[in-house]
């Protein structure tokens, strides 16, 4: 009730585009004074926050304090959010903190304020799932964003670096794969995305990632599989490369179009489909996520990317000792997705490594 009762308030206000910015700082590190003092001027934010205040969606709350050592090095931020530290350096990936999980996690971390510290975001691809606007509608708009380049723009592939700029973010870049960037002591290498066909031609730009943090790696493959114009398999290969990684986190849903005509954009009833039966199934299955750990090596295992968006208090691990111990850990896994939790149990065993299920805002610390 309370969020349809935000969103009328929300379409009261005339001008969308001047009222946005006000929720840049609704995350936690401005009182509400401070705020009506930033947004002085600004006739559409100044309405729209009285209207929130007088409709109690906004609480007066103490200034969140926090140091950054106290953040762990790895924080799952749900879905296939991520947020990665080495000493003051930040850098996250997709966040995208559903209400859910922001009232059923009960973490300790700030996560607003938080996000509003890191070096950069990066934004794997073009889906809500990942391009999550009620997460970046908190975030600083001089944040620099990293997106993948569009190469041709379609109806399946549109311009995100247009879409973030009309939102009002003022440092996005385009980036191609394999192009390294370095924040701090963290190192990001973009690695090709191939996977999430959605009718033939439908093949978009997307990146999957690389990132070196401290003396820990981790390779993200996201929603990887394959698409009309190739597979992740020579990808997966120069990854491999790279060295092994310390952390594989993958998706391994292996959701499928049901019926095939759907997945056809708006080429609905086409039945495109039929000619390519490899690519009705478009996200990764748990035989692709472990025919790439084989090769990759990784340490430990840490699956995501499952539409699991619920949460639970969940004390922060040791990354060292999620690294050294072939534990078996996927408590807090829904009865709806046990066969989904026997998969990747099956997995771990068949590669002899840990396998660990964070749940949303749990971290690992060094």
């Amino acid at each position: 009730a309370e969020i349809e009762q935000g969103w009328n308030v929300i379409h009261q206000i005339e001008s969308h585009e001047d009222s946005l910015c006000l929720f840049a700082y609704l995350n936690g590190e401005h009182t509400s004074r401070e705020i009506e003092e930033k947004i002085a001027g600004n006739e559409e934010a100044s309405a729209l926050l009285r209207k929130l205040k007088s409709h109690q969606l906004i609480e007066e709350r103490e200034k969140h304090q926090h140091n950054l050592s106290d953040i762990p090095v790895v924080v799952f931020l749900g879905h296939s959010g991520l947020l990665v530290r080495s000493g003051e350096d930040m850098f996250a990936v997709d966040p995208a903190i559903a209400p859910s999980t922001r009232m059923l996690a009960d973490s300790n971390v700030p996560i607003d304020s938080v996000l509003n510290q890191v070096h950069a975001i990066l934004i794997t691809h073009n889906h809500w799932d990942h391009l999550y606007y009620p997460t970046l509608a908190r975030l600083r708009r001089d944040m620099k964003m990293i997106v993948p380049r569009v190469t041709r723009p379609t109806f399946p592939n549109p311009p995100m670096a247009s879409y973030l700029r009309s939102l009002g973010f003022t440092n996005v870049e385009e980036r191609d794969p394999w192009e390294i960037l370095e924040f701090g002591d963290i190192t990001l290498t973009l690695v090709p995305f191939f996977g999430e066909p959605f009718g033939l031609d439908s093949h978009f730009d997307g990146l999957t990632y690389h990132i070196k943090f401290g003396k820990f790696s981790l390779y993200g493959s996201v929603d990887t599989c394959q698409d009309e114009i190739g597979n992740m398999e020579e990808a997966i290969g120069k990854v491999a490369e790279m060295g092994s990684p310390d952390i594989f986190i993958f998706g391994s849903s292996g959701f499928r179009h049901k019926p095939a005509y759907t997945a056809a954009n708006l080429r609905h009833f086409s039945n495109e489909l039929i000619r390519r039966p490899d690519l009705v199934r478009f996200h990764p299955t748990q035989s692709d996520a472990l025919r790439w750990a084989k090769r990759l090596k990784p340490r430990a295992l840490i699956p995501y990317a499952q539409f699991l968006f619920q949460g639970q208090k969940s004390a922060n691990l040791g990354i060292d000792a999620v690294l050294s111990h072939n534990a078996i850990n996927l408590d807090g896994i829904p009865p709806k997705h046990a066969q989904w939790g026997s998969g990747l149990r099956n997995m771990a065993n068949q590669l002899g490594v840990p396998i660990q299920l964070l749940q949303p805002m749990q971290g690992l610390v060094a």
